[in-house]
């Protein structure tokens, strides 16, 4: 304490707690003038403007104040629209600019302010705010300022106003904004066929495309005809690219991975592509190492990979087709995995628990981890329609960093194992946590789901689905998924961000489009389980 702090009031007192102690607890508005305007602490400053209720000295402070978190709660209090305009006008600080904008609720002020700030982020605050349709209309046919035309189509709602300013619009940005906004699948094919750029064209694809996958266009047969024409005829590589994800006419997609120029446009159909004939022809012959991998790694045909792997040119390519012929002798071909699981096999696990503990606990211990293996797998030969043996002798190969061991323990185990689910849940993880495959792991994460009756079902199952389909956007899905894993786990759980940091790992090493069309042909057989549940 400064030896003249006796002789002070407290709200001048040199330590800046104690003149924030005063200024909260007092309500005189003289004081807490003074130190809003002249107090050198910003946080003392900002408590005093917090209890102030007179206009004028909010005004000069929330013009004045060198300190942009004060002028903010200056502004926070203001209630005249023309301190809060000058403010939005004058004021250097953005953050202090798009607060003003917030408060004020009056049209003409709000109009003003959208047609003279420069900053987008606050010319974008002010448009939101207004609410008369014919004003944004006016502004977006007649400015011309083309940031602030942009900005009013954004908040324009009807449909046919927005055709026909896109119709009428010169510049490429705001008809690309305009386009994004309309729903009317014919207009959007007009411009999809016919606008001059090729960012507007993208859009528009992209619109109709999405609206394809999405099962929302009114005609799709019509739809298909129209991304059909411009995968095939559009002059920029961009958009033909676009247009193949909402593409499914396998005829098309045939011809384009086989002709385009582009490679990323070939890649692109190859990742949709099905027919098996058509994939080996791309996987023998195209130009590009990156699109005959994908074709291979696409391909079923087990005489096609074989002739791939001995004849191919490049022995990266046959390499591959090797490793592709060994994934599909791994899968087993007549897995039925809508037989629900056997209800007696939680017998066979209690009569051997004792046995099944020891030999585990031997596999968890490292200096014993060999001897308990040799157990578990003696376990499994008594009880080869038991899951629970399979799953420890593969979860006890895993951790002595034989995961390929592991697949091959739980795949054949399927022949024979009564619950099939808990076995398809191994291999997910297996693929999830060792093995680094997205696709892999959600196609036994759903052959799980299928294969369960609703007493065997596993939440983790639906929770890490769930997470899966948050990452690649299809939240409705996500959202479904979660809230089953709950109802079967009985209370709310979350993912760990272990999981997720692993999610991200992996899914930067796949094909996104391929992992998404997995996702959407996976969910019918989902929903059926979750209608159920």
């Amino acid at each position: 304490m400064a030896i003249f702090d006796v002789f002070k009031p407290k709200w001048k007192h040199s330590d800046t707690r104690i003149r924030r102690d005063v200024v909260i607890s007092t309500t005189d508005q003289s004081i807490l003038t003074e130190v809003a305007k002249n107090d050198p602490d910003n946080g003392v400053r900002k408590a005093a403007v917090e209890r102030i209720s007179d206009q004028v000295v909010l005004a000069g402070i929330g013009k004045t104040d060198s300190d942009s978190s004060v002028r903010i709660t200056a502004v926070e209090r203001i209630t005249d629209y023309t301190v809060l305009s000058e403010i939005v006008k004058n004021d250097p600080d953005i953050a202090v600019q798009r607060w003003a904008v917030a408060r004020i609720t009056d049209q003409t002020t709000l109009i003003e302010i959208a047609k003279s700030v420069s900053d987008d982020g606050v010319r974008s605050s002010a448009m939101v705010r207004i609410t008369d349709q014919g004003v944004l209309v006016q502004i977006a046919k007649n400015c011309p300022d083309v940031e602030i035309r942009n900005s009013a189509t954004r908040c324009i709602k009807d449909q046919s106003v927005l055709i026909d300013i896109a119709k009428s619009e010169s510049d490429n940005g705001v008809r690309k904004t305009l386009v994004e906004r309309i729903k009317d699948q014919a207009v959007l094919a007009a411009f999809a066929k016919n606008d001059p750029d090729e960012k507007v064209r993208w859009s528009a694809v992209a619109m109709i495309a999405d609206y394809s996958v999405l099962g929302l266009a009114a005609d799709s047969i019509a739809n298909q005809a129209i991304l059909a024409d411009i995968a095939k005829n559009d002059s920029e590589w961009s958009v033909r690219e676009r247009a193949i994800v909402g593409l499914t006419n396998g005829a098309v997609l045939t011809e384009v991975a086989q002709k385009d120029s582009n490679w990323t446009v070939r890649l692109q159909a190859v990742c949709k592509l099905i027919d098996q004939a058509a994939l080996a022809k791309v996987a023998k012959n195209d130009s590009e190492k990156i699109v005959r991998g994908m074709a291979i790694d696409r391909l079923l045909d087990y005489d096609a990979l074989i002739d791939i792997a001995e004849n191919n040119s490049d022995q990266g390519d046959r390499e591959k087709a090797r490793t592709r012929i060994l994934e599909i002798r791994k899968k087993p071909e007549n897995l039925d995995v809508t037989i629900l699981d056997s209800p007696d096999e939680e017998d066979v696990h209690f009569q051997n628990s004792f046995e099944l503990r020891a030999a585990n606990n031997l596999a968890e211990d490292p200096s014993t981890a060999s001897n308990g293996i040799k157990q578990l797998m003696e376990i499994c030969k008594k009880h080869p329609n038991s899951s629970n043996p399979v799953t420890l002798l593969a979860q006890a190969l895993k951790q002595n960093g034989k995961p390929r061991e592991a697949e091959d323990v739980l795949i054949k185990a399927l022949a024979t194992v009564s619950k099939k689910s808990y076995l398809c849940k191994s291999l997910g993880d297996l693929y999830f946590w060792n093995l680094t495959s997205l696709e892999n792991c959600i196609d036994w994460y759903v052959k799980s789901i299928c294969a369960a009756d609703f007493k065997s079902l596993e939440w983790p199952v639906f929770l890490y689905l769930s997470g899966i389909y948050r990452d690649f956007r299809m939240i409705d899905n996500s959202y479904k998924l979660k809230l089953a894993a709950n109802k079967i786990r009985g209370n709310p759980i979350n993912l760990t961000r272990e999981w997720d940091t692993q999610l991200r790992l992996i899914s930067n090493g796949t094909n996104q489009n391929a992992i998404n069309n997995l996702l959407q042909n996976s969910w019918e057989k989902i929903k059926l389980k979750l209608e159920n549940l």
